[in-house]
Parts: structure tokens; sequence; C-alpha cells
């Protein structure tokens, strides 16, 4: 007969306690302080990223300047820069932060960045550039779109040697992209602006055209027309009138950008507009 020790951990009273204990999972002091590091980051992070989805700014080149503004407080860096290139457009949209860090960089920056990005949607990080691109600690984060080539991009300067964490790596990353997504939005939405004022232009063009083929109507029935006739002159002339009276209030709208959230709503409401049109 073998006799165990009650105080064995494998067989006394304590096993049920050490059995429990080991179920739960528990994080090792590393780890756990590295999640609270990116916890805190992410929450910290939330204020820029509520900025960009509900900014205040009206067009990309304010929304990109106020973006970097928050960007260089968040990381602590001496400059930050941002470079938007529209497709089909040949100028580039260039904001630093601040603006004479502009001056330390290379001719033709943008376009090089735009080149180097091509092919990549992850962070480049260079140390100890040197005069190249007048910073000892510089980083490009791509603001990619659909397609593969970034239509732009942001980039930390620092005039010291300064190493990012990869949680600080991940995190600029994610505020470019959700920069990059507004953006877009904030083109399609110009896009579809534009679009429905020059539809706008072409439906009040062919409105007065119509106006004066009512009155050529008009003058060659003469005065002797029915009084039917005068009716239905007069209902044309009305239709067309309430017509040009709507068309002209979606062209006296002043564009809005009051962020994404509001262009969606303005983007609704004016093709309810353009509904109520066609019921006239």
């Amino acid at each position: 007969m073998i006799l165990q020790s009650s105080k064995d951990p494998a067989t006394g009273p304590a096993a049920g306690r050490l059995k429990r204990s080991m179920d739960r999972p528990v994080m090792p002091p590393d780890a756990a302080a590295n999640w609270e590091t990116f916890v805190a980051l992410w929450e910290r992070a939330h204020a820029i990223r509520s900025f960009i989805w509900d900014h205040p700014a009206s067009g990309e080149r304010n929304l990109l300047g106020h973006f970097l503004v928050r960007l260089r407080r968040f990381f602590a860096v001496d400059f930050c820069f941002g470079a938007l290139a529209r497709e089909g457009e040949r100028e580039v949209v260039e904001i630093g932060i601040p603006k004479t860090g502009i001056n330390r960089l290379p001719a033709d920056f943008s376009r090089r960045c735009l080149d180097l990005l091509a092919s990549g949607c992850a962070p480049i990080v260079w140390n100890e550039a040197g005069d190249k691109f007048g910073f000892r600690s510089t980083i490009l984060a791509p603001m990619s779109s659909s397609s593969a080539r970034p239509f732009g991009f942001v980039m930390l300067g620092h005039s010291l040697r300064k190493s990012y964490s990869v949680h600080e790596l991940f995190l600029l990353r994610a505020l470019a992209g959700d920069l990059s997504r507004v953006v877009r939005e904030l083109y399609a939405g110009q896009q579809r602006q534009h679009q429905t004022l020059e539809i706008c232009h072409d439906l009040k063009n062919s409105l007065q055209l119509i106006l004066g083929n009512v009155a050529v109507l008009r003058q060659s029935l003469g005065e002797a027309r029915a009084e039917q006739e005068e009716r239905s002159l007069h209902a044309m002339e009305r239709a067309v009138d309430e017509i040009l009276r709507a068309v002209n209030r979606l062209l006296a709208e002043p564009p809005r950008d009051g962020g994404v959230a509001c262009s969606r709503k303005n983007g609704a409401r004016r093709s309810d507009e353009l509904k109520n049109l066609s019921k006239l």
C-alpha cells in the first residue's frame, strides 16, 4: 500500500484549486504590458479616427492639413507631410506641418515617393537618411485606393533617430487607411456633384427650349385659337416653370463638405429632389 501526503498538489485538497487555476489562461507579464500599451495607443488614436470620419473641414486639402496636425501631435515628431495625387491630374496636393519643413525635402519628392510606394501597402521606414530626405528618421505610409497604385501618402519626419514600435506602425497604417477611404469618398462626392450640376444645366437648357417652342406654337395658332388649346399651352408653361424652379434650387445650393456623413446625407437629399422632379 502506497501512502500519499495530503500536501501533494496532485492528490491533496489543493488539487482542485490548482486545476481550476490551470484551466484559466494566464497572459505573460510582457504580453499583458504590450496589450495594455496597444489599447492605450488605440484609444488615443480613436480621436483622430473620429475626426477623419466626421471632419468639419471643406475639401481634401483642409482635411489633410487638419489630419497632419493631429498626427504630428500623436507621434511627437518634428514634421508631418502629406501628398495627394488625384487620378488624371498632374498637380499634387502637398501639405507640411510645419510648412517650413517642406523646404528640407528634395525636388519632386512626392512623385518619387509615390513611385517608391507603387507596389506596396506597408509603411516604409528610413533611419539615418541623412541629407537625402532632411531627417534622420522617416516613415512613409501609403494611401491606397482600389487599384494597386497608391494615390497619396503621409510621412513622419524627425531630426533625431526615432524608433517606432510595431503597435505604432500598425496604427499609422490604420490611420492612413481611414484617411484614404474618406478622401476617396470626398472625390466620389465631388464627382457626383459635378455630374449633377451638368445634368441640371442640360435640363435647364432643354426646358428653356420647350418654353420657346410653346411660345412659337401659341403664335402659330394665332388669336383664333380655341379655349382648350390655350389651356393646354398654359398648362405646359406652368409645368415647365415648376420644374425650372426646382432645378434652380438645386443649382443655387452651395457645395457642402461637412464630413462623410454629411456628404452622404446631402447626396441622399439631392437624390430625393431629383426623384421629385421626375414626378412633375
